[in-house]
């Protein structure tokens, strides 16, 4: 009798096992757009500056852009948006706490604290130095407002919410290796939480389980991306590399869902490795209107044969996941920054040369 108590206890586990793996993997809504080659205009960039040798990482914000390098000399530098002239040159590499081993801005932020223009930039690994670059410019020399600790940058991205380091909005990655699967919240090598006052955190459940990966060395490909912030509101955005989706997390409204492009590869789907012709969304740019992404899977994109000279589609969507429009631009750039008060994106080529384009009566 036990025997048979077991085998059945064994069925009906298997049947559980099997009745979960059928579910969607997202807990959360998503929703199918179609927004691949819609693109009709074409826009072609200007050449500002050639060889911004070692960028890294650009942030547009007020009336500055900002230029992370590795010039041990200067590692941030900093234009006027109005006259694209250099205003200064700072974060020299150094352990002082003004100096910065390494500076990384992975979320392409800044925010205002008291009237002034303030830079979170990850210094090496572990360290999150708040640059005070209003207050820079005037000394004339890097100006620290504050530094705290953030998860390292091989385990996950630190976005500051509401200007306060105290809040933290964080993407936590490379928690699955294979011996503490079961230790994890959501079974899955990718978590999201807001921790408040470095001590309250609350975990956001985004998927159900791992996705399903045609080679066993893949199981984080399928969640490698970007994260972005609108300028001002508590709204994130997770753009995926090899996935066709967007993950939206309006953390004001406590509204998170996803949108992915009608058609294209799920979550729910077994991922398998293509090489560069699975790419999705590259980089990204914010305004507090538009979240804009370059985009390498349509057409225009795949329609190339050489990856070098592949071009890119500009996505634009609203902050509500709406896609409003899309425009190809003329060259391949690995970085990307809007600026809303003149309507120009600046892009850095893969040879590190600085473009401007003029979207000026293009988007809406």
């Amino acid at each position: 009798m036990k025997v048979r108590y077991k085998s059945l206890f064994a069925v009906l586990g298997l049947l559980f096992l099997l009745s979960c793996d059928k579910k969607p993997i997202l807990l959360i809504n998503s929703y199918d757009v179609d927004y691949r080659d819609k693109s009709e205009t074409l826009v072609k960039g200007k050449l500002l500056h050639q060889e911004v040798i070692g960028a890294n990482g650009m942030v547009v914000f007020d009336t500055l852009l900002m230029i992370t390098n590795n010039n041990p000399k200067g590692q941030l530098l900093v234009y006027s948006t109005n006259s694209l002239d250099s205003v200064g040159r700072f974060c020299t590499k150094g352990r002082a706490n003004n100096e910065f081993l390494g500076t990384y801005t992975l979320t392409d932020q800044a925010y205002y604290r008291e009237g002034h223009v303030i830079l979170p930039l990850v210094d090496y690994l572990d360290n999150i130095k708040e640059v005070d670059v209003t207050e820079s410019i005037i000394e004339k020399k890097t100006v620290i407002a504050n530094t705290f600790e953030c998860v390292p940058l091989s385990d996950g991205i630190t976005i500051v919410l509401n200007g306060n380091p105290g809040e933290c909005f964080v993407h936590l990655k490379n928690v699955y290796d294979g011996r503490n699967y079961k230790e994890t919240i959501t079974k899955s090598p990718v978590r999201y939480l807001v921790k408040e006052n470095q001590k309250k955190e609350h975990y956001y459940k985004i998927f159900r389980r791992l996705v399903k990966t045609a080679n066993e060395n893949e199981t984080m490909m399928p969640y490698v991306g970007k994260l972005v912030k609108h300028p001002s509101k508590n709204i994130i955005v997770n753009s995926f590399l090899n996935m066709d989706y967007l993950l939206f997390f309006d953390l004001d409204n406590n509204n998170i869902f996803a949108i992915h492009q009608s058609g294209s590869i799920s979550f729910d789907d077994t991922y398998e490795d293509e090489g560069d012709d699975f790419l999705y969304f590259l980089d990204s740019a914010t305004s507090p209107d538009y979240v804009l992404f370059t985009y390498m899977h349509g057409e225009y994109s795949l329609k190339e044969k050489v990856f070098k000279d592949k071009c890119q589609e500009l996505l634009a969507f609203d902050w509500n996941g709406n896609f409003i429009k899309s425009i190809k631009l003329d060259r391949l750039l690995s970085n990307i920054e809007y600026d809303p008060i003149h309507k120009k994106l600046f892009g850095i080529t893969t040879n590190e040369d600085l473009y401007v384009y003029d979207l000026e009566n293009i988007l809406p």
